[in-house]
């Protein structure tokens, strides 16, 4: 028995696997340089809104004082009453002359008006009023009362400011 075993023919080679086309960088910059600029735009806003709510409270602490020293104010007692809502004119503070001169929008139980007024820092915990001008819905126009001489008189009183030990030297 003589059997040609017949070989089949060779199988033809597999193509090779393409290489892998090279990474492309998206915008045709590298992944961390991406990553390092959104960390730092990332952090700028933060820091932004950091920034926007300290200026937030300390707005709302001086408008809380200033409230106190506008509700100080006779003129404001006898025409604008207890103040109910009071907001900040920015237009028309800007416009004001003085760095410290505000003009405040005032609602009351007895009237409106708007008022500038020259809002002065006693300490931490404290606004006066130097100088001012009320005026009413109706035009009416009242000058406000310079609290810094009652300012004095309170922050001293005859018992604490008696100490004469120091001219006694």
């Amino acid at each position: 028995m003589n059997t040609v075993f017949a070989t089949p023919p060779p199988l033809p080679v597999p193509p090779r696997p393409a290489a892998p086309p090279p990474r492309r960088h998206r915008f045709g910059i590298p992944g961390w340089l991406i990553a390092l600029i959104v960390a730092v735009l990332l952090l700028f806003v933060l820091a932004g809104g950091l920034i926007a709510w300290g200026i937030g409270s300390g707005w709302k602490i001086f408008a809380g004082q200033a409230q106190q020293a506008l509700q100080a104010q006779p003129a404001v007692q006898e025409h604008i009453g207890t103040i109910q809502d009071m907001h900040v004119d920015l237009v028309a503070t800007g416009h004001a002359v003085g760095a410290e001169e505000f003009v405040f929008r005032l609602d009351g139980d007895r009237g409106d008006g708007k008022v500038l007024a020259n809002f002065v820092s006693v300490g931490a915990a404290r606004e006066i009023i130097t100088e001012g001008v009320l005026t009413l819905d109706n035009g009416a126009r009242y000058e406000l009362e310079d609290q810094s001489a009652t300012d004095e008189e309170d922050a001293c009183p005859p018992d604490d400011c008696g100490d004469d030990s120091l001219e006694d030297t």
